[in-house]
């Protein structure tokens, strides 16, 4: 069983929608240009939580994609432009729809669990 809070999960997919629009519009304008250190910086953390959720979900073909961007942006023959970005984005978010799709999880109300969440404080 895997209990995880929805709302960081909707959150990273909110940051994903934010990095994925980014990279479009700098690939509209600029398409081949090299992502720049700025916004390296800013991308990373934002993807090391996005992989960091779908491996506690268990999430295998989001994790294989998040390996595959990880590698992309590491290397240093054939940098990774602003349309490779946009594109790895996209696809990640694939397949994280793809992971999810058939996954079920229960909701439990929160004055329920609300007695057990306090035990782990």
């Amino acid at each position: 069983m895997i209990n995880f809070v929805l709302d960081h999960f909707v959150s990273a997919l909110q940051m994903l929608a934010q990095e994925s629009t980014i990279a479009s519009q700098q690939a509209d304008q600029m398409p081949h240009a090299i992502v720049s250190q700025g916004d390296m910086d800013r991308f990373t953390p934002t993807f090391r939580y996005i992989l960091r959720l779908c491996g506690e979900m268990g999430l295998q073909t989001a994790i294989y994609r998040c390996g595959w961007i990880d590698i992309r942006v590491k290397r240093t023959i054939d940098p990774l432009t602003y349309l490779d970005l946009s594109t790895e984005l996209r696809v990640l978010r694939e397949a994280i729809d793809d992971d999810i799709r058939f996954e079920r999880f229960f909701h439990y109300r929160s004055d329920r669990v609300r007695p057990y969440m306090q035990l782990g404080h």
